[in-house]
């Protein structure tokens, strides 16, 4: 028979259930390629000759979402898994340069498959016919090839987001584009400011977190300066082995915050973001005393973590043993073996005791303090001769304080 893909149980019974209701069922898209792959399958489409309300009927013990119903679109629940099931369609005109205005129910899967993005996406597959492959998908598989279904300005005047996602399987596949598909997405690449910030986010994350990643940026590096509003990335580095906000810091550094604000990114990766921004161009520390102070400006450990992977891909050399022993140690004053009701107590007030206690770890980083209670409480009363209100900065107050 040929080419097999290993279906779901859930799978298997939903397309057979249409087979024996009369219609046409096939897994079809991204799980077929990734079933050719064999790559773990997240999720399941199903395409189908059976209408929406036919789809109901047939699962009428089942339950059924309307999911998509303008577009032919229901998801059926099997055992707990929840399986996309889409009739044949071909579309109509796309005018937002995202979705099809209206489309056409039809029985044919060989249109359906004709309106896909790509050549890799656009195979079916079922136990009882095999492999469906009109477009030449398996090859371009073997080959590593990203190719557009037909003609690529079509595909992409159709669906702007196709023109990011091309980069982002080249990403994820380490796959390569081919030619014309490749120049009609750097001709078209502006096209991408019709899509929305949180698909263009989606897209940029998986792209950025793929296996490729540094390849695939230097080779569509235009692209991706489109799709995040700015000139230009930077594309000197080698692959890197960290997640998405380290990766936007990379490739925008100064430019990264703002760029993941429009992208209206959580603020859980924003706030690391400008974490890491903030000591980039922060010189590597070679030396304990050196270490210490990077780790006291960061905004927090994570962030001198963050910076080692952006070390590591720019082949930056680094102690990591430096760091990591240095993380261990008092680097914050939340470390220090006294805190403000202490100083308190010893007469310093207001602003005062943030800055003394700020002194008191700059003198416990530079080894002139030892941090224990009984030192630092000696060298506070030392000092309360002084005034504390009026010290100019942190180093004013350490002068103050030995």
């Amino acid at each position: 028979m040929g080419m097999r893909i290993r279906l779901t149980d859930e799978v298997r019974y939903l397309i057979r259930r249409l087979t024996l209701a009369g219609y046409g069922a096939w897994a079809v898209g991204g799980c077929v390629r990734d079933g050719i792959l064999g790559r773990e399958i997240h999720d399941w489409d199903v395409c189908t000759s059976a209408k929406p309300l036919e789809i109901m009927r047939v699962f009428e013990a089942e339950k059924v979402v309307p999911t998509g119903l303008k577009h032919g679109t229901l998801t059926v629940i099997i055992a707990g898994a929840a399986i996309e099931t889409t009739t044949l369609r071909t579309d109509g005109d796309y005018s937002d340069h995202r979705r099809p205005e209206s489309v056409r129910f039809v029985d044919e899967l060989s249109l359906d498959l004709a309106r896909r993005d790509f050549t890799i996406n656009a195979m079916a597959y079922n136990d009882e016919e095999g492999l469906i492959d009109i477009f030449g998908g398996v090859d371009d598989i073997g080959g590593g090839v990203i190719k557009c279904v037909g003609n690529a300005r079509e595909r992409f005047g159709q669906d702007a987001l196709r023109i990011l996602r091309a980069a982002r399987f080249s990403s994820q596949l380490d796959f390569t584009i081919e030619a014309s598909t490749g120049e009609a997405a750097y001709d078209m690449r502006f096209d991408l400011n019709y899509i929305s910030r949180e698909r263009v986010l989606a897209e940029m994350v998986k792209l950025l977190e793929g296996k490729a990643n540094a390849r695939a940026a230097r080779e569509n590096a235009a692209i991706i300066s489109a799709a995040l509003g700015v000139e230009s990335i930077d594309v000197s580095w080698k692959r890197l082995e960290a997640d998405a906000p380290v990766a936007f810091a990379l490739i925008l550094a100064d430019k990264a915050v703002n760029a993941v604000r429009s992208l209206k990114a959580d603020n859980r990766t924003i706030s690391r973001v400008k974490s890491l921004c903030e000591i980039m161009d922060r010189p590597v520390p070679n030396t304990p005393y050196q270490a210490l102070t990077l780790l006291k400006d960061a905004e927090n450990d994570a962030a001198v973590e963050d910076l080692m992977r952006v070390w590591a891909c720019r082949n930056v050399k680094f102690n990591e043993d430096v760091i990591i022993s240095a993380m261990s140690k008092c680097h914050r004053v939340k470390d220090l073996a006294v805190n403000g009701n202490d100083l308190a107590a010893m007469g310093y007030t207001g602003k005062a005791v943030a800055d003394a206690l700020r002194a008191l770890l700059n003198l416990v980083i530079s080894g002139e303090a030892e941090n224990t209670r009984e030192a630092l409480v000696r060298i506070s009363s030392a000092s309360r001769q002084y005034p504390r209100e009026d010290a100019k900065n942190d180093e004013d107050m350490t002068r103050r304080l030995v």
